[in-house]
């Protein structure tokens, strides 16, 4: 889970994965799913990266969830230099799922669609039938692109790095939406918004 952000468009970046939604902080609700995720057995474990050690409220919080916490030494430079630590990390399996801190109502029936159709040579990710432009997380990268993966660096994702080797990911149809909450006013619509319920 990619939790390393800045968040400088937010009102308040280092209170971003604190904000309340729904009485808990984004980054609980997150958390909450993967855990759910290990309980069903989808998932085996799980890896949070940040941009620097657990302090202050945050530390609790984590501590409440089974996720292990990597910190990611060149994180301010963007998401690229996380995802790179955190693939560089992984135990061996078939597949990651590739989880975003500030996307609180990540469900877990779009969990157990991705799984359904892992393997190590798969790529997907969802499409969210309210938001089906948008590119969907968690998105699910098989074992044999975990190099190309580690290879991220800078500001740019694993889309337009796999784009440009020739991959791309397959969809997988999902109901509601999973959007990210990158300001404060991303926060009040997803309180308003009847798709994330």
């Amino acid at each position: 889970m990619l939790a390393a952000g800045v968040g400088r468009r937010f009102d308040r970046p280092e209170w971003k994965l604190l904000a309340p939604w729904r009485g808990r902080p984004l980054l609980d609700h997150t958390l909450a799913t993967v855990d759910r995720s290990i309980d069903e057995g989808l998932v085996a474990e799980a890896l949070v990266v940040l941009r620097a050690p657990a302090g202050g409220e945050l530390a609790p919080l984590l501590a409440r969830h089974r996720a292990k916490v990597l910190v990611a030494p060149r994180a301010e430079l963007g998401m690229g230099e996380s995802l790179a630590a955190g693939f560089a990390a992984l135990p061996p399996g078939d597949a990651a799922l590739v989880f975003l801190g500030d996307q609180p109502a990540v469900r877990l029936e779009t969990v157990r669609r991705l799984v359904e159709g892992a393997g190590p040579d798969r790529l997907l990710r969802p499409r969210y039938r309210s938001d089906p432009s948008a590119p969907g997380h968690p998105a699910l990268v098989g074992r044999e692109y975990w190099p190309l993966a580690r290879r991220a660096e800078g500001d740019t994702g694993l889309g337009p790095l796999f784009k440009a080797a020739g991959l791309r990911f397959e969809p997988v149809d999902v109901e509601g939406s999973n959007p990210d909450v990158d300001r404060q006013a991303d926060l009040e619509k997803l309180e308003r918004d009847s798709s994330c319920a």
